[in-house]
Formats: structure tokens, C-alpha cells, sequence
């Protein structure tokens, strides 16, 4: 018997994020004009040198025109991010200018592995490691990870080029940050990381700002003296000066944004209020959270969020941070209740709500703390809930998230049609070995199977084991993933993707 180099802990955390990061970058998914508009910012960046989008304006209606010239109306933050991933894929498969501007759908592709995929996936783990913190079962921690993972919104978003899933990544990392900070030392480095961690969140969707200035009055509740507070202010500052001389070079003025100019007469009603934000509307809030598109369809397991939240505040112990994933909570829902479009378009749910999801995960967690008689009921009815939601999460992200306008009912006449077809995305299973349909699913089953075999193995161990074991399922799926993305990351040049992906 030897020391463990890794924990079960962090075993199960590798595993975790390795199966979620798979999961996420299975499918390469159609192009939309969210998507395209940040994609057209780095391509201009990186093959012209501007920050204008002129020459791929045609390919996005989500744009502003600003004195002759057209802009990405979408927080720059994604598009930041990812031209270095861009510009080193392009050396890489010997783009020409030219062949680059040929196409986004395989370059997208790519950036969103790196910059939504990834950070998705290690949200998911830092969500893990959070609720053993609170409920103190490892068993329970992965499957509420997997929920949040799987079976919300963060699934299909975590597989698109928007800016959701980063900028959720970035806030909830600075909450864990802060969440050391109250349950340790609140450390000059944990404040200023936080706010860095902030700062990128609010460049990559704006309307995080205001969990942003909730986690600053989370740490104001136990952060002594209160002038160390400023350590949190100055990890953000930079990025806020960043945003302002962004908006300075682009569009003449530090506090002009893009989304006050934009050009398509579909989005007239961005002009009102602000951005488009208005007063709550009763419509709104029952399309965004009853709808078959609704939250709380979708995620079902989200009814037992009241009960998990009064058994939360009964413990007693983390009534500080129970107050602020409900303000979250309920601020989300009222903004984008006063949104004028509450789905923004064509989307599978209501996607302005993702940045609230892992934090109402936290409350929810404590409903498996329920004492008999009622645990086991309650628990089988969290199991039941999370399997239709899972099963919803991989039937919208398999066969295509986005929903055709003259879709009555996106579940009928859009997901389960296209399901009962077999016409799945294009997916690594059809880019590596040519298979269709349920086939082309086969690796990523394999994969699950492994990730489950190894997640079973790694929270019944103990905390020492022989090292020889501590790697046999870890290293078995990082051989097959590597096998599977193999044409992702060596093929040169990159010729079956690219020829699918011109169509």
C-alpha cells in the first residue's frame, strides 16, 4: 500500500469533468447568428486586424452599425478568449486567409471546446466540490453535479459558442473563491482572484454584474476590516477599464455599447427601457418558467427547491449563503421577466437564466438531508425529476438546441422529430469512424460506461490505496476521448470535418 497521489475527491472530480467535457464536445452544432456574431469579432481580429466585422457582416443579424461600420453586438468577452485559440488553429492547419473565411462552422467548433466546453465542464466539478462541502456526501454531490450538468440549460449552451456557460464558469468560481474565504481565511489572494474572476464574467454577458455585486456584499458579511474589500474591487478594475476602452475604440465613447445600435428592425425592441429591459410582465414570467420551454419543465427537479432551501435555512449553518443564491435566483427571473424577448429567440429555454443555475443548486442539494420517513420518498422523487431532465438535456443537445420559429411545439415538431429520424448532429462518432444515427452515439456510451465504472470505484475507495488503481479508469478514458477527438487536435489538414461542414 502506497500514499494516493490523488484523493478519491479529486479522482471523482477528474472523472467527472472529463465525462462532462465529452458529453459537451460530442456535437458540433449548426451555426446561429449569436454564435456567428462572435465568431465574425474573432475572425476580424485575427484575419484582418479590426475590430469590425465588415467582411462576415452577411453571415449574423446579431450586429450593431456604428458610423458605416458593423460591430458584434454581443459582450466581447467569448470572442477574447477565443482568437488566441483561433489564431493557433489556423497556424496549425495552415489556413489561408481565404480557406479560413471559407467557412465557421469547424473553427467554431474548436473555439467552443476551449472556451464554453472546458470552463463548463470544471464548473460542474467546483459545484461538486462545493456541495460535499454543505451536505457532506460525496455519492449525492456527483449526481446533483450531474443534474446541473446534464439535466439544465447548462447542457446544450455548454455546446454552443454563447456566452452563458463562461461567464457562469467565472462568477460561480469567484462565489467558491470567496465560499474558502468565509469557511478559512479570507486571504488578500482569494479577494483578488475573486474579483478578476468577476471582472471576466461581466465582459463576457453584461448582466452578470449583478452577481457580481452580490458575491461583494456576501464578502462585506465577514470580510474584517472592510477596507480589504477594495482587493475584490481591484481584481475587476482592470477588466472594467478593458470594457471601456473597448467601447471607446469601437464605438467613439467608453459608456457607448454595441447593443444601442443595433441594425436588425427583428430586435426594435432593444430600444426600449434598458437594452430592452422594461418592468416584469406576468407573460413573460410564466412563458420562462412554465412554458414547455420553461425552467421548470425542462429541469423538473427544481420544484424541491423550496423544501431544499427551508431545510438549508433550518441547518442553520449556511443561512449567509442560502440569502444570496436566492436573491440570484429571484433577480434572474425578474430581469429576464422584464426582458422583451424572455427565450431570446429561438433558443431551447430561457438562456438569461444560466447564470443562476448553479447557485440554486446549492439550496436544492439539502433536500437529500431530509430524515425519515420522508428522505427516501423525497430522494427517489429527486432521482425521477433528474432522469426526465437528463433525458431532455441529451435529446435538445443531440439533434440540434436552436428552434425554428414555425415550430409550434418544439418537443413534437422539432427535438422528437428529428430524434425518431436518427438525424443526429454531426458528432466526433461520425467524424472518426463514419457512423449514423444511433451508431455514431456508440462512443460516447462507452465513455459514460467508463466514467460511471470509474466514478463507483472512486467514492468507495478510501483515502489509500494502491497506486496501480488509482489511474485504470482515469487513464482508460483519456486514451478513448484522445481517440475519438484524435482528427480534432492531429489531423492535418482537416479534411472530413471540412468537407461536412461546408453544406
Amino acid at each position: 500500500m502506497t500514499q494516493t497521489i490523488l484523493t478519491p475527491n479529486r479522482r471523482v472530480g477528474l472523472i467527472l469533468g472529463l465525462l462532462l467535457l465529452a458529453c459537451y464536445s460530442y456535437f458540433f452544432q449548426f451555426t446561429g447568428w449569436n454564435q456567428t456574431s462572435r465568431m465574425a469579432l474573432i475572425m476580424s481580429a485575427v484575419n484582418h486586424g479590426t475590430f469590425n466585422i465588415n467582411a462576415y457582416e452577411e453571415q449574423t443579424g446579431d450586429k450593431a452599425l456604428f458610423e458605416g461600420n458593423y460591430y458584434s453586438d454581443k459582450a466581447f468577452g467569448t470572442s477574447l478568449f477565443g482568437a488566441p485559440v483561433y489564431a493557433g488553429l489556423r497556424q496549425m492547419q495552415n489556413f489561408a486567409a481565404s480557406q479560413a473565411d471559407d467557412t465557421m462552422r469547424y473553427p467554431m467548433y474548436v473555439v467552443s471546446v476551449a472556451v464554453v466546453a472546458l470552463p463548463s465542464a470544471l464548473l460542474a466539478v467546483l459545484l461538486y466540490a462545493l456541495l460535499v462541502r454543505l451536505i457532506g456526501s460525496r455519492p449525492w454531490a456527483v449526481a446533483l453535479a450531474l443534474l446541473y450538468g446534464l439535466g439544465t440549460m447548462a447542457f446544450p449552451f455548454a455546446t454552443m459558442f454563447f456566452g452563458h456557460q463562461t461567464a457562469t464558469f467565472f462568477v460561480f468560481a469567484a462565489f467558491y473563491l470567496l465560499f474558502q474565504a468565509r469557511t478559512e481565511s479570507p486571504t488578500t489572494w482569494r479577494l483578488l482572484l475573486a474579483g478578476t474572476l468577476g471582472g471576466l464574467a461581466v465582459i463576457t454577458e453584461y448582466q452578470v454584474v449583478l452577481i457580481v455585486a452580490l458575491l461583494f456584499l456576501y464578502a462585506a458579511s465577514f470580510v474584517r476590516p472592510w477596507p480589504k474589500l477594495g482587493w475584490y474591487v481591484l481584481g475587476g478594475l482592470p477588466w472594467a477599464v478593458l470594457l471601456l476602452a473597448f467601447n471607446y475604440v469601437t464605438l467613439g465613447h467608453p459608456l457607448r455599447f454595441a447593443y444601442q445600435y443595433v441594425s436588425n428592425p427583428d430586435f426594435a425592441g432593444m430600444k426600449e427601457g434598458i437594452f430592452g429591459i422594461t418592468i416584469p410582465q406576468w407573460n413573460s414570467f410564466v412563458q420562462i418558467m412554465f412554458s414547455s420551454q420553461g425552467l421548470l419543465f425542462q429541469s423538473l427537479f427544481f420544484v424541491l427547491l423550496p423544501l431544499g432551501a427551508w431545510l438549508m435555512w433550518r441547518g442553520g449553518q449556511w443561512r449567509r449563503e442560502l440569502v444570496l443564491c436566492l436573491t440570484i435566483g429571484v433577480l434572474f427571473i425578474l430581469w429576464n421577466s422584464a426582458y422583451y424577448l424572455p427565450l431570446g429567440g429561438g433558443t431551447p429555454g430561457p438562456r438569461f437564466l444560466i447564470p443562476s443555475l448553479p447557485f440554486l443548486m446549492l439550496p436544492l442539494a439539502f433536500v437529500v438531508t431530509l430524515a425519515r420517513p420522508w428522505a427516501w420518498p423525497v430522494r427517489a422523487a429527486l432521482l425521477l425529476t433528474g432522469t426526465w431532465s437528463i433525458a431532455i438535456g441529451f435529446l435538445i443537445s443531440s439533434v440540434n438546441p436552436m428552434v425554428p420559429y414555425n415550430a409550434a411545439n418544439p418537443y413534437t415538431d422539432h427535438w422528437l422529430a428529428l430524434f425518431s429520424q436518427e438525424q443526429f448532429l454531426l458528432n466526433l462518432g461520425t467524424v472518426r469512424f463514419q457512423t449514423y444515427g444511433l451508431m455514431s452515439l456508440v462512443p460516447l456510451l462507452l465513455l459514460a460506461i467508463l466514467a460511471a465504472d470509474g466514478l463507483f470505484h472512486a467514492l468507495r475507495t478510501q483515502e489509500r490505496q494502491h497506486r496501480g488503481s488509482q489511474f485504470a479508469e482515469l487513464a482508460a478514458m483519456v486514451v478513448l476521448y484522445l481517440i475519438i477527438a484524435f482528427p480534432i487536435t492531429l489531423w492535418q489538414p482537416f479534411q472530413v470535418p471540412l468537407e461536412f461542414l461546408r453544406s
